[in-house]
């Protein structure tokens, strides 16, 4: 006679009896735990935990067998789980307390040379004008604060942000190189590229295009505690490149080869304020700063014979009275670097034979250290009324030039220029005063062939550091003169 069981007990299973009734009724009352807890999951693996548990407090927990009252376990199981997570997962990021990622690092790198540049060359923008030296620093200091930002906080906004700096100051230079800046004394005159200014724009550059790709590709932007080999090799060449290119735009060569001048060059008329001598202020005058090249023995021999030649043309008016006795009249003043010139009419026709090498014998102007009557000669300069760019002195190393917007005018005594050249002047201005207004000069060079004289930054360069105003200095005035000897 079968046993009987009581109501609503369970029949006893036998060895090995499949209890599937029972895990099924076991699973349907636990399903809404379960399935709440698989979202929490699913939601942190996701990263948005923190956001989720508003929703989890909202939803109906009612347990599947429809008994009241059960949902409060629920919510207290749910709870604690979520807090068990947030410990395992929300408070251990992939990467160490405080890492960030390759892109970040080489985003900041990129940003911290070009702000090394503009902090390099804000004095000579100074000096021409104080709005563009404002701006380079601005930008500098924008460029830094932004680099510091960036492996400190993971931020699309900071990105965005950095993007847009970076391409308003690229946009700035190709305005500064084609049309000129609308602003200042080079307003509507652009500026030659050199190395300093092509490496800081392509560092701008740069990180406008890595700032696009981790907008785009955001994991980027997440520190990895693996590092692989090839992205620390990454990061070091990075490192070696910016530091070397920074380092290297900042050298003399390139540093005088900037600078600007608010009054100026002006042969014979005026030359840059301050420290700028050796400053360059238009195309002409940044070829001039490019490094001699070698010669061979038959061009050097050449070149010799020629300024041993001119050497003695110098010494043939050794003071400025020996020039006035001659007919001589000084055009403009003293200036630091360029010297006083002295000029013969008869020989302001050129000093360009007709195979386009220097007729060494006629220069055009003599040049002094002053302009009282004992200043002496320091160097000579030749000039060509040839359209085209003659060929001078033997040899690749005389670098000839020209000079925009000068404003002359003829006075007792020799030619006034009551402006600075390679500026932001017009006709009307100089037609103002009475002056001749020329667009664009003849060919000019330099040569400081006199002993003792000699320019260390050679012998046909623009200006010599070693001629300076009477109290040693190069400070000049508005028209870039001062008192010489």
């Amino acid at each position: 006679m079968a046993r009987r069981r009581p109501h609503g007990a369970r029949p006893r299973l036998e060895d090995g009896q499949d209890d599937g009734d029972d895990k099924r009724d076991h699973m349907r009352e636990g399903g809404s735990s379960l399935q709440m807890q698989a979202a929490i999951v699913g939601e942190f693996l996701c990263g948005g935990a923190r956001d989720i548990r508003p929703r989890l407090l909202r939803r109906p927990l009612t347990p599947a067998d429809g008994t009241p009252g059960g949902g409060t376990m629920a919510v207290v199981d749910s709870e604690r789980f979520f807090e068990n997570l947030e410990r395992q997962f929300a408070i251990q990021p992939r990467g160490r307390p405080g890492d960030r990622s390759a892109a970040a690092w080489v985003l900041a790198l990129l940003s911290v040379g070009a702000a090394v540049v503009h902090f390099a060359y804000s004095s000579a923008h100074f000096d021409e004008y104080w709005a563009y030296g404002a701006f380079f620093v601005a930008v500098a200091w924008l460029q830094t604060l932004w680099a510091f930002v960036i492996v400190t906080k993971k931020s699309r906004a900071v990105l965005v942000a950095g993007a847009a700096l970076n391409v308003a100051v690229i946009a700035v230079w190709v305005l500064s190189r084609t049309v000129g800046v609308l602003v200042g004394p080079g307003a509507s005159s652009s500026e030659a590229i050199g190395f300093p200014d092509v490496l800081a724009t392509a560092l701008e550059a740069a990180l406008v295009v890595g700032a696009a790709l981790v907008l785009v590709v955001p994991r980027w932007l997440v520190a990895d505690r693996r590092r692989s080999w090839p992205t620390t090799l990454v990061l070091g060449l990075a490192v070696v490149a910016v530091a070397f290119g920074t380092a290297w735009a900042m050298t003399p060569s390139f540093a005088s080869a900037h600078g600007h001048s608010a009054a100026g060059h002006v042969h014979g008329t005026g030359s840059a304020l301050g420290t700028g001598i050796g400053a360059a202020h238009n195309h002409d005058q940044l070829a001039e700063r490019q490094p001699d090249l070698p010669l061979d023995a038959a061009t050097r021999a050449a070149l010799a014979e020629q300024l041993t030649t001119a050497r003695a043309v110098a010494m043939q008016y050794p003071t400025v009275a020996d020039a006035q006795r001659a007919g001589f009249l000084l055009a403009g003043g003293f200036a630091p670097g360029s010297g006083a010139h002295y000029i013969s009419i008869a020989g302001a026709t050129g000093d360009i034979k007709s195979d386009q090498t220097v007729e060494v014998t006629k220069p055009g102007s003599f040049i002094y250290d002053g302009t009282s009557p004992t200043s002496r000669i320091v160097g000579l300069m030749y000039i060509s009324t040839q359209a085209s760019l003659p060929v001078g002195f033997a040899g690749p190393n005389d670098h000839w030039h020209r000079h925009a917007n000068v404003c002359i005018r003829y006075g007792s005594g020799g030619i006034q220029v009551p402006f600075p050249a390679d500026r932001d002047i017009t006709r009307a201005q100089c037609d103002s005063v009475g002056g001749n207004f020329l667009r664009q000069t003849v060919w000019m060079v330099h040569a400081w062939v006199v002993p003792g004289w000699e320019s260390p930054l050679g012998v046909f360069s623009h200006d010599n550091p070693n001629v300076r105003c009477a109290d040693g200095t190069s400070r000049a005035d508005a028209r870039g003169f001062c008192q010489g000897t």
